[in-house]
């Protein structure tokens, strides 16, 4: 007996021994941190080189450290001595409950973690540790090299590296991807090792806030020798003072939940173009000639103005711009075409705001594009001012159809050879002037060529087929512009950068510097073109014939999934490009875009509906494209500002491509980062209104052109008369009235009111539709039958994945198919939805792999419906055709213009529902073995009488 108890003490002595380095004493230094390495499943060789590497950090950066494999360290008393604790290359399941408790409530606290590389393999059944570590570890291939970049230039741990790193490691995929919960710090980029099965999109460090505490991860520190790189040192260095409060550092500006996207209007009709003053007023035209301000004063959009445009082929009220020192002079600049019985022109005039209108009769002509107005399409027409005053108008090729067209006039307008590849020619350029007080303009020193009889000196660039918005970065004076392709096997899309003037390809050349064989097609015998020498050999050329060497694009892509920028993803084609933002920390208001957008570059797509960040190196490379604000739709961008004090403004053209749109709107992001958000004020509760209702349930599913009655009940006689129903169709933010109805009682229809045509405008009702919806009115929502899954309340891991027609066309109305891909742990919820009368579901879908779909009220204990999902459930459906788009067959010629694949795999499946009589928020859960999104949810059809039982 007494030998046993000997032996357990010399093993307990000897445990304190390895596990406490106790040669820095606590409290010696300005603070201390606690290094915890245990591992119950793999260890790291590189444990010892790390405690060791943060012990030199320690002594020469003032903090203390001590580390430890033992877990007894994890209750209060003992963690509260420390500001941080550092997880290095820990695995397994190292703690038992209490000590879990310890650390939850060390965090909640207000203490910091630290994550290195294997911290992402610990505690997989901890839900609140997979919280804290952002993202558990998956698999990884061979120690290699590879590229890191640092899309973080400002927090202390990513500030001093290199913007591309060059590294040697061992590079973890993740179960899952961390940034929509987390402020990614760095990627490394899969394109530059093997084994990365993340995608375009592989986060390695980043940090957040989290249950009260600071959270810092890592995916560096496997090898020995990573501890002795003054890089990874500095990278540790920066993480440990960041999560010990030591240093402060934003860790909220790439998470959507710090943003309040404040619609500021709805009040606009096809939008085009937006600049804003420097108090905040934005100026707004409209494609069909209307010039508006929305004021911040009075939270409210004005017309101020109004000019007879000529709409035909994409011409029309086009681009705006204010005159740099507009707040003295009120000088408006507008490029717009025309209405003529004469030769057709697109006009750049100035004109003078006096301060409650546009002053029409004040219309000065600057500059006039002649124009052709037979053949569609392409007019460009974004202004742009850069920081010497100078002032940048894009003109589109203004041409379409191929060459070989029997009619001579005809194939004329179809010859790009005669507008952007013209050095005479003013169309499919960027043309660059210098305003005069006057009204006149002088062609600055530096454009492309020397006015003479076959160079028109306002050109600044040439060869672009439709580049829709152009952006200058006041910095570096680059230009930027997407540059709308021409569909076309052969032909890319792209986004260009200018640092100097030059001549950019079409239509002899596309991409990088790809030869455009379309265009050659009516040619007898075709020689490729030299991209060193190119030749403008068209019959219509009235400039020279020889070109400039063609520059190449900045970034092209295509339809499908581009292998060089996947991230762009597939679908319709129209990029814009711009604005570069810069931070000003004199003018930047407290809600402005933050620092770590700085000499970022914003990309937009209006097909795709998404916004990207460009990182971008010193000569301009491009280094890595992310999301912007992962989770926030953007309902086709339109155009993008930074205002003067650095908030963002976006226009969203809204859903339908040829305009008329309800949903158009214009938004600004407000920054609040950590800080609490506005609370809007709260109304009056409509269920106060003295009155009692009769009508359908809230959330009921009804038919279209069906009949349903309602009866109110005032029981003030006072406001009896003042009691109207009001019917609209459309999405919550974006109503269109259908009807409406006065007395007691009545019976109203839904129609299908996205098929409207002529176009109507809704504007002036839109002040009571709001009020009705956000205040003053009792209210329910109807559903139809078939529901785009889509059309969510609230999604979680689900974001919509969009295929859109392209060429698009008046006839198929620019449809899209929309979908919802889900993954494991996939949800959607819709709400309010009252399955009166419903008694099935079907769904369509596609799959690549296997799960479970869940259907569940109000809680996911109440499970409504419930079915197996593989590949070969239910039964195909081809072609795909989506059945809200009114009048057209399936043998519709637009029906083969959505991206490839996009008709591929479709399958529909019917199951049963529990029946329900109550509304409830409908939640749909999916639960896969495999991590990556394996399914795409189209629509939900829900069966049954419904509202007309």
């Amino acid at each position: 007996m007494q030998n046993v108890i000997k032996a357990g003490l010399v093993g307990l002595i000897a445990a304190a021994i390895i596990g406490v380095d106790v040669t820095d004493a606590v409290g010696q230094h300005g603070y201390d941190v606690l290094v915890f390495s245990k591992t119950e499943g793999f260890r790291h060789n590189s444990i010892e080189a790390g405690v060791e590497a943060i012990k030199t950090l320690g002594a020469e950066h003032d903090f203390g450290v001590v580390a430890t494999e033992d877990a007894d360290y994890f209750h209060a008393d003992s963690l509260q001595r420390f500001r941080a604790v550092v997880f290095l290359n820990t695995s397994g399941d190292v703690f038992d409950a209490d000590q879990e408790e310890g650390l939850m409530t060390y965090l909640q606290s207000g203490g910091g973690w630290v994550g290195i590389h294997g911290a992402a393999t610990t505690e997989y059944d901890w839900e609140w540790y997979g919280g804290l570590v952002g993202a558990y570890f998956s698999d990884h291939p061979d120690v290699q090299p590879a590229d890191i970049v640092v899309t973080d230039r400002f927090h202390p741990s990513t500030k001093g590296l290199p913007l591309l790193w060059n590294h040697t490691d061992e590079w973890y995929n993740y179960r899952l991807n961390p940034r929509a919960n987390v402020h990614v710090l760095a990627v490394v980029k899969e394109s530059s090792y093997e084994g990365g099965a993340m995608g375009d999109d592989h986060p390695i460090a980043w940090a957040h806030h989290y249950d009260g505490g600071r959270a810092w991860y890592t995916g560096l520190g496997h090898t020995v020798e990573s501890y002795d790189d003054p890089h990874m040192r500095s990278h540790l260095l920066g993480g440990i003072q960041w999560a010990a409060g030591n240093i402060e550092a934003d860790v909220t500006a790439t998470l959507a939940s710090a943003y309040d996207e404040v619609v500021l209007t709805t009040e606009l009709t096809d939008p085009m173009e937006i600049d804003i003053t420097s108090d905040g007023r934005v100026f707004i035209i409209e494609w069909a000639g209307t010039v508006k301000i929305w004021e911040p004063g009075t939270g409210k959009m004005r017309v101020i103005g109004w000019l007879p445009v000529d709409k035909k082929i994409e011409d029309g009220l086009l681009g705006l711009a204010l005159d740099p020192n507009f707040d003295e002079n009120q000088w408006v600049y507008i490029y717009y075409s025309v209405i003529s019985d004469g030769p057709k022109v697109n006009r750049l005039s100035r004109f003078v705001y006096d301060g409650r209108m546009l002053d029409m009769d004040s219309e000065i002509s600057m500059l006039e594009v002649p124009v052709q107005r037979v053949k569609c399409c392409h007019s460009g027409g974004s202004i742009q001012f850069d920081k010497d005053g100078l002032l940048y108008l894009s003109t589109g090729d203004n041409s379409g159809g191929d060459r070989d067209d029997p009619d001579p006039d005809l194939r004329r307008m179809s010859d790009q050879g005669r507008s952007s590849a013209n050095t005479n020619d003013l169309r499919g350029k960027i043309l660059r002037i210098k305003p005069e007080p006057d009204g006149t303009y002088t062609i600055p020193e530096g454009n492309l060529f020397r006015a003479d009889s076959l160079h028109r000196g306002e050109i600044y660039s040439m060869g672009h087929r439709n580049p829709f918005r152009i952006s200058i970065d006041d910095s570096t004076g680059w230009v930027y512009w997407g540059d709308v392709g021409p569909g076309l096997v052969g032909g890319w899309d792209e986004f260009n950068q200018a640092k100097e003037p030059g001549f950019y390809g079409w239509p002899l050349f596309t991409g990088y510097n790809d030869p455009y064989t379309h265009y050659h097609l009516a040619e007898q015998e075709y020689v490729p073109p030299d991209a060193n020498i190119p030749v403008n050999e068209s019959e219509y050329n009235t400039g020279v014939r020889e070109l400039p060497p063609v520059l190449p694009a900045w970034i092209r892509y295509y339809y499908g999934p581009s292998e060089e920028y996947p991230e762009l993803g597939a679908g319709g084609l129209n990029p814009m490009a711009g604005p570069t933002f810069h931070f000003d920390q004199a003018n930047a208001l407290a809600t402005a875009l933050p620092p770590y957008y700085n000499g970022k570059v914003m990309i937009y797509e209006w097909m795709r509906n998404w916004v990207k960040i460009v990182s971008i190196d010193e000569d301009g490379d491009v280094l890595e494209i992310d999301p912007f604000l992962l989770g926030n739709d953007y309902i086709r961008p339109m155009d993008i500002e930074v205002g003067p004090r650095g908030r963002l403004y976006i226009i969203e053209w809204g859903d339908q491509f040829w305009g008329s749109n309800a949903n158009a709107q214009l938004v600004r992001l407000d920054y609040y980062g950590t800080s609490d958000q506005p609370v809007p004020a709260v109304p009056e509760s409509p269920s106060a209104l003295p009155l009692s209702l009769d009508w359908p349930p809230d959330g009921g599913i009804f038919d279209f052109d069906s009949t349903y009655a309602y009866r109110v009940t005032v029981h003030d006689q006072a406001i009896e008369d003042e009691v109207a129903v009001h019917v609209f169709s459309g999405f919550d933010t974006s109503p269109i009235p259908l009807s409406d109805h006065s007395g007691s009682e009545g019976e109203f229809s839904l129609t299908q009111a996205y098929t409207h045509s002529p176009p109507i405008h809704y504007v002036d009702r839109f002040a009571l539709i709001k009020a009705c919806l956000e205040t003053s009115c009792r209210k329910i929502k109807l559903h139809p039958r078939l529901k785009e899954a889509e059309h969510v309340t609230s999604s979680e891991k689900s974001i919509r994945e969009t295929y859109a027609t392209h060429p698009a066309s008046r006839d198929w109305r620019g449809t899209v198919l929309s979908a919802m891909p889900l993954e494991n742990g996939s949800r959607l919820t819709y709400a309010p939805l009252n399955l009166h009368g419903i008694d099935s579901l079907t769904l369509r879908f596609r799959t690549a792999g296997m799960g479970t779909l869940r259907f569940s009220a109000d809680t996911l204990e109440t499970v409504l419906a419930e079915i197996e999902i593989s590949p070969d459930t239910g039964e195909p459906i081809t072609p795909h055709q989506a059945e809200y788009v009114a009048g057209v067959s399936p043998d519709f010629p637009g029906m083969s213009s959505l991206p490839k694949g996009a008709y591929d795999n479709w399958r529909e499946v019917t199951l049963p529902i529990v029946p329900s009589e109550n509304t409830i928020i409908l939640i749909l859960t999916f639960e896969s073995v495999e991590e990556d999104p394996v399914m795409e949810l189209d629509w939900i059809r829900f069966n049954g009488p419904g509202l007309a039982q």
